[in-house]
């Protein structure tokens, strides 16, 4: 399932996913659901009462990693 976010800048992306996606294993590690990246689409298997959760995680993430950018 894709979220409504996306992510616009590489450098953003390559701050939120980490070396070999390490930042994204959190996700599977403490909340049970894989999230990837591709291109500047968000991807779960997260279900839809965790979706709403997943989407105010990313708009804090992806925020706080395109002021890091500018």
């Amino acid at each position: 399932m894709k979220l409504n976010r996306q992510i616009h800048h590489a450098e953003a992306i390559a701050r939120l996913v980490g070396i070999q996606d390490r930042n994204l294993l959190v996700f599977k590690q403490y909340l049970g659901m894989n999230v990837s990246v591709r291109g500047s689409e968000i991807i779960t298997d997260a279900s839809k009462e965790q979706i709403p959760l997943l989407e105010a995680i990313f708009v804090v993430l992806i925020e706080l990693a395109e002021r890091q950018i500018q």
